[in-house]
């Protein structure tokens, strides 16, 4: 009994202890120091196309943690822009007209506290999304339209193409995501009768720029129905690497998955190889598809620059002699220009969709191509092509 009262004893006392503590613990809030940070007393203005860099003194201050800018880019949206105490600058972005803004510069210390606020005014200059607009332009083209834009300070910009549906109301045709400089988007699908195209740009912080029309007469095309037939010529490259699985027939067997036409390596380039249309066709444009994975998306085999030859009675010896014509001279795209095995959102996407080819409009019609890859994107001595459409009208 006398061990079980000590026991008892023992508890009571830790529970008074941990009381007594608890009541002598005073909690107080972190950085209790509420004095306010020095604040910006001079600032000039570097204005810049849809913004501006804003240059200051900074306050000499141990306690300033950055700088904020405040500011709206159109009525009633605001934005916030951020500098630490290691910069002299704050930049301004998303005005989507020029004008005059009021921009309020504001020192935060490591406490939270606002030091007073400084006015300065920015005179950004005409944004990258009015820039481009200027430039578009709206060309008929086969079985559509093509839209021609020059982005020059290479902003990220919203393309919508638009045009009348079926009741005659303005509907969304296409929309493309794209920084490119020189921008090339094609509208496909349409009969060769006058229709109405516009177009209007929108941009990161979403300023839209006004619609652009043009009424254009698509030209007629067609897809040339698959498959196509290899042809054997002699000096042709078509030797199909992974055991003769990759195989040149691959390129036309209606599925872009990652089953490509893969040359053996150790070749080189140039290379080429030749197949039959099974129809005499006035060619209009060729759509690439490429292997979409990581370590082949604009690198390895991947072709990048290569011409293409038409003949209706090629020479059985496989030379390049007159029986050949040169009919196009293709360069594949990487958007982004990033080197290889770095690829952005924009680079997938436009690589997915496929990438065109027009043919001038004055080629001859043809049956045969021989396809003759320059360089590929990865420098290595093999080619790999996932997959081909081709248009034009069957003669």
């Amino acid at each position: 009994m006398k061990k079980l009262f000590i026991k008892y004893r023992t508890i009571l006392l830790a529970l008074l202890v941990c009381l007594q503590t608890c009541e002598e613990e005073t909690h107080q809030p972190i950085g209790s120091d509420k004095s306010k940070p020095r604040g910006i007393t001079h600032a000039t203005v570097e204005n810049l196309p849809g913004g501006a860099r804003i240059r200051y003194d900074v306050p000499n201050d141990q306690s300033l943690l950055y700088v904020k800018a405040l500011y709206e880019i159109r009525p009633g949206v605001g934005q916030e822009a951020k500098s630490s105490f290691y910069t002299n600058s704050v930049e301004v972005n998303g005005f989507g007209r020029a004008g005059t803004y009021p921009v309020t510069l504001i020192a935060v210390g490591r406490n939270g506290e606002e030091s007073q606020p400084f006015e300065v005014e920015v005179e950004p200059t005409t944004p990258p999304v009015e820039q481009a607009f200027t430039t578009l332009d709206i060309q008929e083209n086969w079985g559509g339209a093509t839209v021609y834009m020059e982005n020059q300070y290479e902003a990220e910009l919203t393309v919508e193409v638009v045009t009348p549906d079926s009741f005659g109301n303005l509907a969304i045709a296409e929309t493309f995501y794209t920084k490119m400089k020189n921008a090339r988007m094609p509208v496909r699908g349409f009969d060769p009768e006058p229709r109405t195209f516009g177009v209007v740009l929108k941009d990161h912080w979403g300023n839209r720029s006004d619609t652009v029309f043009k009424e254009v007469t698509p030209w007629f095309e067609e897809f040339i129905p698959k498959p196509f037939a290899k042809v054997d010529l002699p000096t042709d490259y078509s030797a199909a690497h992974n055991n003769g699985t990759a195989v040149l027939e691959r390129i036309w067997d209606d599925s872009q998955s990652e089953n490509d036409f893969v040359t053996v390596p150790g070749h080189g380039l140039p290379q080429w190889f030749t197949f039959d249309l099974k129809a005499t066709v006035q060619l209009s444009r060729l759509v690439l598809f490429k292997r979409l994975s990581a370590n082949f998306l604009y690198n390895s085999g991947a072709v990048k620059r290569w011409e293409i030859y038409g003949s209706n009675n090629p020479n059985p010896d496989g030379s390049f002699d007159d029986s050949w014509v040169l009919l196009g001279e293709c360069e594949s795209i990487k958007p982004s220009g990033l080197p290889a095995g770095e690829n952005t959102e924009e680079d997938r996407a436009y690589a997915a969709a496929g990438e065109e080819f027009l043919f001038p409009e004055d080629v001859p019609p043809v049956r045969y191509l021989r396809w003759k890859t320059l360089e590929n994107w990865g420098n290595v001595s093999h080619v790999n092509i996932t997959e081909i459409d081709v248009y034009g009208q069957i003669q």
